[in-house]
């Protein structure tokens, strides 16, 4: 008896990109510590699964990672891999759901009917007006392995509706595989749209951009065509979240580009099994792949579920603890070797300053708020700001620096480590520095890695103490 079917991964994140060719599965790799090394992380590539023709699967290992065919980004295509909990003979077996399961409890592939509902809900979020949803909903036999195309639509009963009659948004598409002898387990996989963006009929008359004609047939009489959002919504703060005029009025010229989130599920008809569900969600492609942020998504939902666990009294003490700090670190210095902190240094000084003193009713001075004092460049370094930043930083990836560092000076947590939730809303020398959080604030750890920090210094001054 077949009692449960599973998704793996429950999570995946797709990647948008215009070539034809996925890209192939890479590790993240040891670091480059050479004497004259980069300091940064590498990239090992892995076994990488593909599609035959006829649907089957078939692995290879590429000698190299390519990431785009000309100008032309290679997207991010997730297998979801159908998996189960069965009894057979008195014991409860877990594992992939393969032909030869389903027959021994008289099923077939034909009994297999996965579902697909995707949506670009954001102009819907913003408008609340449902006329603007857009979304596409697919369902599919068991045995059928060729592509099916995401159309992405407004609903039919709307009066008014964002996507008219007879056009779509492509929001990717989703093929099933086919068994074989070395792939026997069923998946499917998400293949994201290209990247592209819709607009009503008449865009480059009110913006000056390059759009295909055939990408312009969204209704210009809908609700998010000419959508002014309300000061007083936080579902539109940080400000700008829309293509839009540059005057006050900020009117939203209503256009709409071909990411979506999806819920994809799979049932086995004939049974009482509830269906096994997972979630995808596209994002545009990271423009430096190989390079780690410092806080990840596995940062984020680790800070929901384990967040207690860094102030018990043994975790501190744990032999994993340095290599977590390690791996912290070294994704800090990764994230500076990503920016250039003059420009958003300056940045933070004539916009997110001086619009929070605006907010604030505090009277504002050009230059009060830097968050460094400006250097002035040189023929040698350009941006010497940013230079200091990542000598700094490439010390701190080793742990004895970071141990040693921290020993002495325990209060640099506190002076330097900005605590989440508790600034002003000024960006300031804090760290992270001049970078925005999801809401247009001062970026901050999550309160996992800050309390992480914390505990561990209190244990390292423990050790000095006792020594």
């Amino acid at each position: 008896m077949i009692k449960q079917l599973l998704l793996s991964p429950p999570l995946a994140i797709a990647r948008l990109g215009s070539s034809e060719t996925p890209l192939e599965c890479f590790y993240w790799g040891p670091n480059d510590d050479r004497p004259r090394g980069t300091g940064k992380t590498t990239i090992v590539p892995g076994e990488t699964l593909s599609i035959a023709n006829d649907g089957s699967v078939f692995s290879f290992t590429p000698s190299v990672i390519q990431f785009k065919d000309g100008d032309k980004f290679r997207p991010v295509c997730p297998f979801f891999e159908l998996h189960g909990v069965w009894e057979l003979e008195g014991q409860t077996i877990r594992g992939p759901i393969t032909m030869e399961v389903l027959q021994q409890f008289g099923f077939s592939s034909e009994h297999l009917q996965w579902k697909v509902h995707a949506g670009n809900l954001k102009a819907f979020h913003m408008t609340q007006d449902r006329a603007c949803r857009i979304e596409a909903r697919e369902t599919i036999a068991g045995d059928h392995v060729e592509p099916v195309v995401l159309r992405g639509v407004s609903p039919s009963d709307a009066s008014n509706p964002l996507v008219p009659p007879g056009h779509y948004v492509p929001l990717g598409t989703v093929r099933l595989t086919k068994p074989n002898d070395e792939f026997p387990e069923y998946r499917l996989r998400f293949i994201p749209a290209k990247g592209k963006f819709y607009g009503p009929p008449g865009l480059k008359e009110r913006w000056d951009v390059e759009v295909p004609p055939d990408q312009l047939f969204l209704n210009p009489d809908a609700t998010w065509v000419g959508f002014i959002p309300p000061s007083s919504d936080p579902r539109t703060s940080p400000g700008r979240l829309y293509a839009g005029e540059g005057s006050d009025s900020q009117a939203c010229f209503g256009v709409v580009d071909d990411v979506c989130d999806a819920i994809i599920s799979c049932s086995l008809l004939g049974s009482d099994v509830q269906p096994a569900t997972a979630r995808v969600t596209v994002s545009p492609p990271d423009y430096a792949p190989d390079r780690r942020h410092l806080i990840s998504i596995a940062d984020a939902l680790k800070d929901h579920i384990d967040r207690s666990e860094v102030s018990q009294s043994d975790y501190v003490t744990a032999n994993s603890m340095p290599a977590e700090i390690q791996d912290l670190f070294e994704r800090i210095y990764e994230t500076m070797g990503l920016m250039n902190v003059d420009v958003f240094n300056n940045r933070v000084d004539i916009q997110e300053n001086r619009e929070r003193a605006f907010s604030l009713g505090i009277p504002y001075k050009s230059t009060d708020h830097y968050a460094f004092t400006p250097i002035p460049a040189t023929d040698e370094q350009k941006f010497p700001i940013t230079e200091r930043g990542r000598q700094f930083h490439r010390r701190m990836i080793a742990i004895e620096v970071i141990q040693d560092t921290l020993r002495e000076k325990p209060e640099l947590i506190d002076q330097w480590i900005r605590p989440p939730g508790g600034n002003d809303g000024f960006f300031t020398k804090q760290m992270p520095p001049v970078m925005r959080d999801s809401s247009g604030g001062p970026l901050h750890l999550t309160r996992r890695q800050y309390d992480l920090l914390r505990n561990w210094v209190k244990n390292l001054r423990r050790d000095v103490g006792a020594s």
